[in-house]
């Protein structure tokens, strides 16, 4: 199997200065690129201030079965233990499984459904919580591991 990627950049500010407007265009864009057929899965990168809020108005607002994975980085690029470059693999690991549906989050190895998702620390790497009751699955070594549907 032949896998492509297209990156994209549709606007770079800090997740706090997140608005409506930007939402829109998000989904639009979403929209967009998933009525394609050769487009099998969405991974955005967010910064966690407001990463719950628009992975919950993506989740109310698209009707999809193809995966929309939204992912961040709770450290920086240059901090020596960074995690967005493993949260990014394990978006794209999250995106290419046959398993995954609709919007979902992947942060720290854990799989949250966006209707679920809260921040629940601010410095933690595993900041997010989606109770353990709606933990979607987690994501160790590269393989997916479901608790329930992805």
């Amino acid at each position: 199997m032949i896998i492509i990627l297209l990156t994209e950049q549709l606007v770079q500010i800090d997740s706090k200065d997140m608005s409506f407007d930007i939402w829109k265009r998000l989904l639009s864009r979403c929209h967009n690129l998933l009525s394609q057929e050769h487009v099998k899965a969405i991974v955005i990168t967010h910064g966690t201030d407001t990463l719950e809020e628009t992975a919950y108005f993506l989740h109310r607002m698209l009707r999809t079965e193809k995966p929309v994975i939204l992912t961040c980085a709770m450290r920086p690029a240059n901090a020596p233990d960074s995690d967005g470059p493993q949260n990014l693999r394990d978006a794209l690991t999250l995106a290419s499984n046959a398993q995954a549906r609709g919007v979902l989050v992947v942060c720290a190895g854990d799989v949250h459904g966006a209707q679920y998702i809260q921040k629940v620390h601010t410095t933690r790497l595993n900041a997010f919580s989606s109770g353990d009751a709606n933990l979607r699955g987690r994501i160790i070594d590269g393989n997916l591991i479901c608790k329930m549907h992805c």
